[in-house]
């Protein structure tokens, strides 16, 4: 897949480094300059091993109950509720932590650590690189040399990153990577998984939002849009940005005439929102396209800041799922989110501890999402509830566990029809649309 090389310009952001054990916290030793020295892979990657996958020696893991809950339900787990054999040693290396999601997801994840730690005396230690992927690439160096059983990924960007799943090769070090993903596919040397959404079938989403709300709000499927992109680099930003334009490349009369890149980071989009604002006059935009529901958030923000959120008319689309922005759907402030949920910690390590186990797992895991938006009265219903619990339950995303996939069904019509076959199926069918494209308007 080819993609153009766009890094992060995020320089300054601190490094956070948190090592938990089962001993507590410690510091992480400064990291190597170079990789290090080869070592022979772990026979049995992508097969049942029967028997427990170590780099080296472990100790059997306490006695315990399952973590993961019964009723979950994964792709190609028949029971959940996996026990680990081995108090194994698991390495994370987070690359961002700029918005509510990401900081959603480490602490989801962090926190199933723990409890694994907690409860059968495995070995988890954790490293953030706040949205610098030098920073990131210097932890994964040091991860690597303590010789985890299993590194666990999520990439800041996708090509800077890419070096680590050949690091992981010479170094003999199993690797999962989850939410975000390199150039490089899974199945391939000590690459052993990918778990995440379908970040293409999310922009379809949104491109479907666009073309939705426009015939409803404007009565024909055409307007002006400004599009917030993510990080850049990461292939979850560039995916969904591709998938928004599979469809709205088909309605001449629809154009991107700006697009600001957010990082996911709120500051970063509440100065774009107001650099897009005081650039277009009121009325020359009428879709706000959120990379991800904060930027989404942000731009509703900045806009009431100068006295211009009304002019909106609820044409915001996002994605994430995020509870305020399901909110602002419910009350026709915004028009759909496309689902991206930030609680991986049950599946990261239900199939990552199989996969140490010995089991065999699939090598590309896609999550089923929910595409939200308000088309009728059962959506209505469904929706208000699912504010409701998340309320109670003081959620900022909403679980899956809640359900209403059938209602908010991920392929309607129009997704189905511009984006009809899986991304990486068929990569070459979709590789020439094109992202981050901004256009003169067709119709100011």
């Amino acid at each position: 897949m080819k993609k153009e090389k766009i890094t992060s310009v995020l320089l300054a952001l601190a490094l956070i480094v948190g090592l938990v054990t089962a001993c507590g916290k410690t510091d992480t030793p400064a990291p190597s300059a170079q990789a290090p020295e080869a070592a022979a892979p772990p026979a049995s990657l992508f097969e049942a091993s029967g028997t427990p996958r170590t780099v080296e020696q472990r100790e059997d893991a306490n006695p315990g109950d399952p973590i993961t809950p019964s009723t979950m339900r994964y792709e190609g787990i028949a029971n959940p509720g996996v026990v680990p054999l081995k108090k194994f040693f698991i390495a994370y290396a987070e690359g961002e932590m700029g918005d509510v999601f990401t900081r959603t997801l480490f602490e989801d994840v962090s926190g199933v650590g723990q409890q694994y730690v907690d409860r059968f005396g495995i070995r988890f230690e954790y490293t953030i690189a706040g949205n610098n992927s030098s920073q990131q690439l210097q932890d994964i160096q040091s991860l690597i040399a303590k010789r985890p059983d299993l590194l666990i990924v999520n990439p800041n960007e996708a090509e800077p990153l890419d070096v680590v799943v050949q690091w992981c090769e010479d170094a003999g070090i199993p690797l999962i990577m989850f939410d975000k993903e390199v150039v490089t596919q899974p199945g391939v040397s000590t690459y052993v998984a990918v778990i995440t959404y379908d970040m293409f079938l999310q922009g379809a989403q949104i491109g479907a939002g666009i073309v939705q709300y426009l015939e409803q709000a404007k009565g024909e499927a055409k307007g002006d849009v400004a599009e917030i992109a993510g990080i850049l680099g990461a292939v979850a930003s560039v995916h969904r940005s591709q998938g928004m334009n599979a469809v709205i490349q088909n309605y001449p009369d629809i154009n991107v005439v700006v697009m600001r890149p957010g990082e996911w980071d709120n500051a970063i989009s509440y100065a774009a929102s107001l650099d897009i604002l005081s650039t277009f006059q009121p009325g020359t935009i009428d879709v706000v396209v959120g990379n991800c529901d904060e930027q989404a958030l942000a731009f509703m923000e900045a806009a009431s800041s100068v006295g211009r959120r009304d002019e909106f008319n609820g044409g915001f689309v996002g994605a994430d799922s995020a509870v305020e922005m399901i909110k602002n759907i419910l009350n026709g402030q915004a028009y759909s989110t496309a689902e991206n949920g930030p609680f991986y910690g049950f599946v990261l390590f239900e199939y990552a501890i199989r996969w140490l186990n010995g089991e065999a797992i699939q090598n590309r895991v896609m999550l089923p999402n929910r595409f939200f938006r308000i088309e009728n009265e059962e959506q209505r219903a469904a929706m208000q509830h699912i504010v409701e619990y998340c309320e109670e339950h003081e959620l900022e995303f909403v679980p899956a566990e809640l359900g209403y996939y059938d209602v908010f069904n991920a392929r309607p019509p129009l997704v189905e029809q511009y984006y009809p076959v899986f991304y990486f199926s068929d990569p070459a069918r979709y590789d020439s649309i094109p992202y981050y494209t901004a256009t003169s308007s067709t119709i100011r």
